[in-house]
């Protein structure tokens, strides 16, 4: 098991370069009220997913499913009905590895939704690298901070107080 984790870290450290022949092939589902954030995400998912996934050494991006919901109290429900379990409210975004499905909502700024969306993938990508969930819930979140948010003194300053 620990190496197995051990693998995973070096592939993250080790794994930076050009991604030309990754290529996303998501389903973008919207629901009324939040095409105009699903046709963004359309826009920046192969740029997204080639460096999410890319960037974690992946060679090649599996199908996945992105629901983009009006708003967080509908994209819980819908997370609910499909997934059978209650998500946290105060979740931005959901990701469903095993699945492959990520949920989104469109309520606020596409940079807001871009740094969810990306975070997300992370988890996704994750889930590729390591499918029996070996590594620590930590690691996958640090992770996913990492490929999604942009580096910033407080940001670590807060992260050191966790």
């Amino acid at each position: 098991m620990r190496a197995r984790f051990f693998i995973l870290l070096c592939l993250l450290l080790g794994s930076f370069g050009p991604y030309g022949g990754l290529h996303a092939k998501p389903v973008i589902e919207s629901e009324p009220g939040a095409t105009s954030y699903a046709r963004h995400l359309e826009e920046q998912t192969e740029e997204y997913a080639k460096e999410i996934f890319g960037g974690l050494g992946i060679s090649e991006i599996p199908d996945f499913r992105v629901v983009v919901a009006r708003d967080s109290e509908s994209m819980r429900e819908r997370a609910l009905k499909e997934q059978g379990g209650v998500p946290p409210e105060w979740a931005d975004g959901l990701a469903y590895p095993s699945r492959r499905v990520i949920y989104v909502h469109g309520w606020g700024p596409f940079s807001k939704l871009d740094v969810t969306y990306r975070h997300e993938l992370s988890h996704l990508a994750m889930g590729v690298l390591d499918p029996g969930n070996v590594a620590p819930r930590w690691f996958g979140e640090g992770v996913a901070v990492w490929q999604s948010e942009t580096f910033s003194y407080e940001r670590a300053w807060l992260l050191t107080e966790a």
